[in-house]
């Protein structure tokens, strides 16, 4: 599970999905979203919970899929899923 750090936003909600779900990750911190989401789009890591800036254009592209968001409804960034 790669996060832009120890103790970021990142971090902490992979860190809530391990504890309500009981899946086993290990955390790979990185120095900031950039190198992080390069080595998710390369397969060295194959989870991240990132924040859109970080990720919307590679998803738009197809370089990363995105599961899900955490907010009650659809991003507005996203409108429409591609299968």
């Amino acid at each position: 599970m790669a996060s832009p750090g120890i103790g970021t936003v990142s971090h902490m909600s992979g860190e809530l999905f391990k504890m309500m779900t009981s899946v086993n990750m290990v955390h790979v911190p990185y120095r900031g979203d950039a190198p992080a989401v390069t080595d998710l789009i390369s397969g060295q890591v194959q989870v991240m919970f990132a924040n859109t800036v970080s990720s919307i254009e590679h998803v738009r592209a197809r370089r990363l899929r995105a599961l899900a968001v955490t907010t009650a409804t659809r991003s507005d960034a996203l409108p429409t899923s591609r299968p």
